[in-house]
């Protein structure tokens, strides 16, 4: 009996030092995995290391190079893109732009694409005040997504204090090439080395890259959705687009000021440009009508965020140029183009075109007095007296009367 006690005891004392090596390693890896292996939010040797953090964008230096203007082209998924970074809206921007100077130093144009897939103006904003203290930029573009900004917000999609960048930083995947990533391996273990162990055999095993039925130019986001989740998705959107929805959007409404009125700080030294993009809703009266009635309203309005989110910026920051590209959109609708992605709410290669195209306009006329083509921001949403009145029931009440201008014109 004592022998075996002994020899219990002895395997206890092995197993227990096993573990506690296995813990401290462990440990030990993970904070290695965070210093080397995480990608780092804050610039590394001169560079903004955005392609690690799973921007659909490449590594760009911190300093501008002296023959370039540099453009911050901020916003959510309709920014960031389903197509690869030549073919999304600041890419194509980008492109436009190669041939026009803002001086006789100035020979090239770099349309920084840090859009973020689901985030909203609170996001906005924190991306604006990062990336614009860490980058030597010119300008900024803040693009907003009229189809759900208002509502994301509160509908629990986007996490309280969500980091910068959430969605896309730990994806397993480069989002460009599909490349499997060390930065995102996933979590199945309680031993994070294990995780690791199992990302290097399945990488071994499958390949190195994950592999997608997609068209060229489109990266990992682009997918026909099925068509419970499509109709799920626009519905959620014509919610957004209720009259009477609108009192329970308004903690979106506080951070849609506050991003509104930082914005409004930059934009009285530097270039700046918003631009409200439209929903499929607010194109096809089809798809409105069958939106509504899945989610169960019947006062649809589906110009309604675009008109608030115009009038927001118009009454807290009207020196702030805002365009509108829904009718950049129609037209290009009334001539055959596909716009959006089958079963999605994304632009297609084609939607970011229209995209680039009036912001390159806008750009050229505005900022280097170069003009490729009439410069407007306009026309502004046609203003109903039911739009008005939600307006200033829900939205003027929240305006701080130092950054209120006129809520009645």
């Amino acid at each position: 009996m004592g022998k075996f006690s002994s020899a219990f005891f002895a395997g206890l004392t092995v197993i227990a030092s096993l573990l506690i090596s296995l813990v401290v390693f462990d440990g030990l890896f993970r904070v290695y995995e965070t210093w080397y292996i995480k990608p780092k939010e804050e610039p590394q040797a001169g560079f903004a290391r955005l392609d690690d953090l799973n921007y659909n964008e490449d590594n760009v230096s911190v300093v501008r190079p002296a023959d370039q203007l540099r453009i911050l082209y901020f916003g959510d998924s309709f920014a960031f893109g389903i197509t690869t970074p030549p073919f999304t809206p600041a890419g194509q921007t980008q492109s436009l732009l190669q041939n026009v100077s803002k001086t006789a130093d100035t020979t090239a144009a770099q349309i920084i694409n840090l859009g973020e897939p689901t985030v909203s103006f609170a996001q906005y904003d924190e991306s604006l005040k990062h990336w614009t203290s860490k980058l030597e930029w010119d300008g900024a573009v803040f693009s907003i997504y009229t189809g759900n900004d208002t509502l994301d917000p509160v509908s629990g999609i986007i996490p309280d204090n969500a980091p910068r960048n959430f969605f896309m930083r730990d994806q397993p995947a480069n989002i460009k090439t599909g490349a499997k990533r060390l930065q995102g391996v996933e979590a199945y273990f309680p031993f994070r080395m294990f995780d690791f162990v199992r990302f290097l055999y399945t990488r071994a095993k499958e390949g190195n890259v994950l592999l997608g039925n997609r068209p060229a130019g489109y990266n990992l986001l682009a997918s026909e959705k099925p068509d419970p989740l499509f109709n799920a998705i626009l519905a959620d959107e014509a919610r957004a687009m209720s009259p009477a929805y609108q009192p329970q959007l308004i903690p979106s409404f506080v951070d849609l000021i506050h991003f509104a009125q930082d914005v409004g700080t930059l934009g009285k030294t530097k270039d700046v440009v918003v631009l409200l993009a439209p929903s499929r809703l607010m194109l096809s009266p089809t798809l409105a009508a069958q939106a509504a009635t899945q989610a169960g309203i019947s006062d649809l309005d589906p110009e309604l965020p675009l008109y608030l989110i115009w009038k927001t910026f118009a009454v807290v920051v009207p020196h702030i140029p805002v365009l509108n590209l829904k009718p950049d959109f129609e037209q290009a609708q009334h001539a055959g183009a596909s716009l959006f992605y089958p079963k999605d709410i994304h632009p297609t290669i084609e939607g970011n075109t229209v995209i680039a195209h009036r912001l390159a306009d806008y750009i050229a006329n505005a900022w280097l007095h170069t003009p490729l083509a009439p410069v407007q921001t306009g026309p502004a949403p046609a203003e109903t007296p039911q739009r008005l009145a939600v307006f200033q029931t829900v939205i003027a009440p929240l305006i701080s009367p130092s950054s209120q201008s006129d809520v009645s014109m």
